[in-house]
Formats: C-alpha cells, sequence, structure tokens
C-alpha cells in the first residue's frame, strides 16, 4: 500500500496540481471572463443620482415651554429606510413623479418601479446613513434609472417624500400636544364653572379658585404658543443638496465582472482541480511512489512529436530515451537474473492510453542493442502499432517443428514481432493458443516482450501475468491514480505473478505507428 504523504510535501504536490493544470485553468477563467465582459456589456445601463438629506435639532423657539416637547422627536437608528418603504411615502413619490414635467415614456417606468418596490420588489429608490446615521447625521437618497433624468427625478422624488413625512411627523406630535392642552383647558373651564366665586367665598375656596384661574390662564398661553408652532415646524430633516444630473453609468462595469468572473472560476477551478487530485491521488512524480513494495526501474521523459517508428528510433538511439532505456534494460536483467532461458516479460498499464506500445517496441530495440534475440508479442488487441511495413518477410520460428498457426514477422535479424493473431473477434485474448506459440518460441529467443491489454481492465493481462517471468507496470503523471497502482499490484498479487517493478513514462506518446505508416526494419534495428 502506498504512503499517505506528510504535511511538508502537501504544499508541492498542489503546487503540481497546479502547474499541469494551468492550461485548463486559465482557458476556463478566460471564457468565463469573456462570457460575463459580453454579457454585462449588453446589460442596460443604470444610473444613480443622490440627494443628501441632514438632521438637525430645534429647541421651538419657546421661553415657556420645553422645545423638546414641541420638537420631533429624534430619528433612531435604521428609521429612514423604513420610512421610505412605508405607503404614505409611496404614495408620495407615485404623486410627484406623476406631476413631474418629464414625458410620460420617461415617467411610466420610474412609478412601475416605486410599485414594484413597495410590493417587495427591488429597490430603485433607497437610504444610505453616513456616519453612526443616529440623532444627527447625514443621509443620501439614491435613485436608480436607465436613464440620468429618471435617476434624477427619483432620488428628488424620494428626498421630498422624507421631508413630507418628516414635516408630517412633526405636526403629528403638536397635533396629540394640542388636543391634550384642549381637554386640559375644557376641564379647567368645568372646574371653574362650579367653583365659588372669590368674592363670596371662605379663604379656602379663594385660593382653590385662584390656582385653577392661573392654570387656566398657563393653559391657554400653551396652546396659543403650539398653534403658532403647528404653522411654521418643519420636522427635523433638512435638505443639504438636490440631486444632480449623473453623467455616467454606474452599472454594468463590462471590466469588473469580466475580472471578477475569471478571478471566480480560476478560484472554482482550482480547487476542483484540488478535490479531485485529493480524491484520487494521481502520480506525479517519483517521490509519489515512494513506499511501493516493488522498485522503481526507470523513468522515461516525455517525448514530443513522435509519429512513427523513424521518430522513436531516434529518441531511442540518441535522445531523450538513449539512457533513461539503458537503465531500464539493466535493472530488469539485474531483477530477472540468468537463471532462466526464456525470459517473458510482460508490460502493460492501468488504463489504455499509457504507452505500452511504444515503451515495449524501444525496450526490443534496446535489448536488440546488446545483441540478444528478442520477440514482440502484440497481445494488447489494440491497432497494430507494431505491425511492419508490407515488404517484410514472413517466417517459421528457426529450431521449431512446423506450425501452422505460428506466423512470426521479421522485423530485423534480432527482433521478430508474433500478431495479434491470438485476439479472438470478441476482443479477448486465446490464452491457451498464445501459450502454445511461446513454448514453442521459449527456446528461440533471449527475450520475449509481451505488449498487454491493461491490468485493471482485462482478466487476460492478469493470466498473462502469471504466466510470465515478470510483469513491468507503466505509470503515467496526472493519468495513473495511486488506487490504481495499488488494485493492480493487488491484482497481480492473487495471480501470484512477480512484479519486476515500475516504468515511470511521463506523457507517453500515442500509439509509434499507425497503420499508414508501419514501423520498418530500420526503424526497429539496432544501432551498429
Amino acid at each position: 500500500m502506498l504512503n499517505t504523504p506528510n504535511e511538508d510535501s502537501d504544499v508541492p504536490r498542489l503546487l503540481t496540481v497546479l502547474r499541469r493544470r494551468a492550461l485548463p485553468l486559465v482557458l476556463a477563467a478566460g471564457l468565463a471572463g469573456g462570457a460575463a465582459y459580453v454579457l454585462a456589456g449588453r446589460q442596460t445601463p443604470v444610473y444613480d443620482a443622490v440627494s443628501s438629506l441632514v438632521t438637525v435639532r430645534s429647541d421651538g423657539g419657546s421661553d415657556r415651554v420645553n422645545g423638546s416637547v414641541y420638537a420631533a422627536p429624534s430619528l433612531p437608528h435604521g428609521t429612514l429606510p423604513e420610512a421610505l418603504q412605508s405607503r404614505s411615502v409611496m404614495q408620495r413619490m407615485l404623486d410627484e413623479l406623476k406631476a413631474s414635467a418629464l414625458p410620460t415614456s420617461t415617467v411610466q417606468p420610474l412609478r412601475q418601479a416605486v410599485q414594484t418596490q413597495s410590493q417587495g420588489g427591488p429597490s430603485s429608490v433607497s437610504v444610505v446613513a453616513l456616519g453612526d446615521g443616529q440623532q444627527e447625521g447625514v443621509f443620501e437618497v439614491h435613485g436608480r434609472a436607465s436613464t440620468p433624468q429618471g435617476a434624477q427625478l427619483l432620488a428628488q422624488a424620494g428626498a421630498d417624500a422624507l421631508l413630507a413625512w418628516d414635516a408630517e411627523r412633526a405636526q403629528s406630535r403638536l397635533t396629540q400636544l394640542r388636543q391634550n392642552m384642549q381637554r386640559q383647558l375644557a376641564a379647567l373651564e368645568t372646574q371653574l364653572g362650579t367653583a365659588t366665586p372669590a368674592s363670596t367665598a371662605s379663604r379656602t375656596k379663594q385660593v382653590e379658585w385662584q390656582t385653577l384661574e392661573t392654570a387656566r390662564t398657563q393653559v391657554l398661553q400653551n396652546l396659543a404658543q403650539v398653534t403658532a408652532l403647528s404653522q411654521s415646524t418643519a420636522g427635523t430633516l433638512e435638505r443639504v443638496a438636490a440631486a444632480t444630473l449623473p453623467t455616467q453609468a454606474t452599472a454594468p462595469r463590462p471590466l469588473r465582472s469580466g475580472v471578477l468572473a475569471a478571478v471566480l472560476a480560476l478560484l472554482l477551478g482550482s480547487g476542483a482541480a484540488l478535490l479531485f487530485d485529493r480524491a484520487r491521488r494521481p502520480i506525479y512524480s517519483q517521490a509519489d511512489l515512494r513506499g511501493l513494495p516493488v522498485p522503481l526501474l526507470g523513468h522515461l521523459p516525455a517525448l514530443r512529436g513522435i509519429g512513427s517508428g523513424q521518430q522513436l528510433l531516434t529518441a531511442i538511439r540518441s535522445g531523450a530515451w538513449l539512457a533513461p532505456l539503458g537503465f531500464v534494460r539493466v535493472n530488469l536483467q539485474a531483477r530477472l537474473g540468468s537463471g532462466q532461458s526464456a525470459r517473458r516479460i510482460v508490460l502493460t498499464g492501468t488504463q489504455q492510453g499509457e504507452g505500452t506500445s511504444s515503451v515495449t517496441a524501444a525496450l526490443a530495440a534496446s535489448f536488440a542493442s546488446t545483441g540478444a534475440r528478442v520477440l514482440l508479442v502484440e497481445a494488447a488487441g489494440s491497432p497494430r502499432a507494431l505491425l511492419p511495413a508490407t515488404d517484410e518477410r514472413r517466417l517459421q520460428s528457426a529450431g521449431a517443428p512446423i506450425h501452422p498457426e505460428l506466423q512470426l514477422l521479421s522485423l530485423d535479424q534480432q527482433i521478430d514481432l508474433l500478431p495479434s493473431s491470438t485476439v479472438q473477434q470478441s476482443g479477448t485474448l486465446d490464452l491457451p493458443k498464445l501459450d502454445r506459440m511461446l513454448t514453442v518460441l521459449d527456446n528461440t529467443y533471449d527475450v520475449i516482450l509481451i505488449d498487454a491489454p491493461p491490468l485493471l481492465t482485462s482478466p487476460e493481462a492478469v493470466a498473462l501475468a502469471a504466466r510470465g517471468a515478470g510483469l513491468v507496470l507503466l505509470v503515467v503523471p496526472g493519468e495513473t491514480g495511486q488506487r490504481e497502482v495499488e488494485a493492480a499490484l493487488d491484482a497481480a498479487r492473487m495471480a501470484d505473478a512477480q512484479v519486476l517493478g515500475l516504468i515511470f513514462n511521463d506523457r507517453p506518446a500515442h500509439t509509434v505507428a499507425p497503420a499508414s505508416a508501419p514501423v520498418s526494419s530500420a526503424a526497429l534495428a539496432p544501432a551498429r
């Protein structure tokens, strides 16, 4: 089983994941940003106009009556936004919009927006408190519309409606006070009507009558003052600045929307990539192979632009695979030992497209360069990547009885190919037939390399591994997961197959040679 990476290796691994996924992440971010930019550019522009209000205190202008009695109460926190949503304020706004001199085509959408807001829809008029927004402070009334004139009219109508609401609030306070004083005056006059006049009453009655008369006079004075104040009160709100005509739209902002969408897509994509990596634990470097119960035979670097056998030959004989293949060959020979006459080596992966055919052909050329007789066995049933050119000759096994079904293709005097004739029409491998062929050929070749199907998807691959001298498993960075490697090793262990080791195949080429461009003898010939 694989060892769990420690925390010190997590950061480099995460960086490796993001680096390998950089291209799709950047493309996704670019597409998201571009789409957001285009969509934002097509949206209707929104203009924002602002009218400012300020709360002030008033003493009422009286020496006999306390100003706090007649002044409107201070505005608690959050009062104006709630007042703006009241039915009376909304109706005042609708009335002012209706009385506007702007064309009906401009005013009608504004009235509909206000009505929608009154029913709980999006806000076209709002109030923002600057500072603490309590008792004394500045408030901004914002009006938003698709035209500058509409935004200005909405902000102005909202400010006017709030000023009228505040004045009505102050008037309501004075009205309640005046009604209370009128009730007090009526009660005092009733008491004075039943009291004994001062000229005929006793001393006690005279004092009582004088007290009632004084109270009546005071109430009359206060009532007169309240009546006078009700004609001039204006509440606690005052206008600081009227709404001006906006010159630029506040929304949409295509550039900002595009940047935000790109950043969001990049973050979400990175998170998804990291979560996928955490769940699947793909292998990215040789460090991820540590802890396996089998050795690492070698590391084959990436081969770019390999589309034919000749290009593969260049990489084998003088290119990026020359030295790595030598290490793989030497390590395989060390693992096999010298006790076997014919060494059947099964090369397989965990899934399709891991470059098994390319590595098998390259390894055959590497063994042939040392003078060994090599037989390639095409058992994967995939497109015949190792098919020789049409001028190649067919031959019978030297030193073996004539077998009608045993037709080999000579790629070179050191390398022969056993085509995939044992692959049945159903796609499965005829193992008994293949086993009979290999038994006949065991004494003819020094090394038999079997290009097997993926170990996790083909039961025949497990059976081939059990019949061979050893199994070599290919691991592809970014594609092969650690759990898949564990499952492959468990399958080999259950089949009692000896796993010789792993080959780290970095970004393998696809098929070595398609049917239209087969591998020639020269392509697989050993260097002289």
